[in-house]
């Protein structure tokens, strides 16, 4: 019997990674084949630009030309896609899933039942910038590292 392969899927709304476990002792490695940066042009946490009016001195911000939950909407699906690819060929049997807040909501509704059934974890928390090293104890609870 082989051993059971854990992925561990990290991302926000910019990037994902995933991280590996094979067996207990031998920790966490991640896979960088495996790494997903958005390639969109606008960043969610500047602020957006602003404009005169011709006819008075207010200003007003000016509308993204896209819009953030369909660029959003887009990165998930990406990932749904890489994951579910590596589901096909076998890559991995369970699946845990650290996605920052406001990407989960998405995430969750996006995801497929054959992704759904593999899930052993969510977590609600943005890692993407935690040195792996210290990414171990995040998921002491589920898994034996």
């Amino acid at each position: 019997m082989r051993p059971l392969k854990t992925w561990i899927l990290v991302a926000d709304a910019n990037r994902a990674w995933i991280a590996e476990h094979t067996k207990i002792g031998a920790g966490i490695h991640r896979l960088e084949d495996r790494t997903i940066v958005s390639n969109r042009t606008q960043d969610f946490r500047d602020g957006q630009g602003r404009s005169y009016k011709s006819y008075s001195s207010r200003r007003h911000k000016i509308e993204p030309k896209v819009h953030n939950d369909v660029v959003l909407t887009e990165h998930v699906d990406e990932i749904i896609q890489l994951l579910l690819t590596s589901l096909k060929k076998r890559e991995f049997d369970r699946l845990i899933i650290c996605v920052a807040t406001q990407t989960l909501g998405i995430f969750r509704k996006r995801m497929p039942a054959s992704l759904k059934e593999i899930v052993i974890a969510e977590m609600s928390k943005d890692l993407t910038h935690v040195p792996l090293n210290e990414i171990a104890r995040y998921f002491e609870d589920v898994l034996a590292i």
